[in-house]
């Protein structure tokens, strides 16, 4: 997949989205950086397991 960076300013603080660069194994994710803080937002999807009544983190 391709990087994709883009910047944007909210409330006076520049964020950075960075798609295609980690969890390539992911459905989707963005690394959203903002000064020091990173944050790595991942989703997946599956179809659900008969007779399971938990969701496991």
């Amino acid at each position: 997949m391709q990087e994709i960076e883009k910047s944007i300013s909210f409330d006076g603080r520049d964020i950075k989205l960075r798609v295609g660069l980690l969890a390539p194994q992911a459905g989707g994710a963005v690394l959203v950086q903002s000064g020091e803080t990173a944050v790595l937002v991942t989703a997946t999807r599956a179809a659900g397991r008969e007779g399971i009544d938990f969701l496991p983190l």
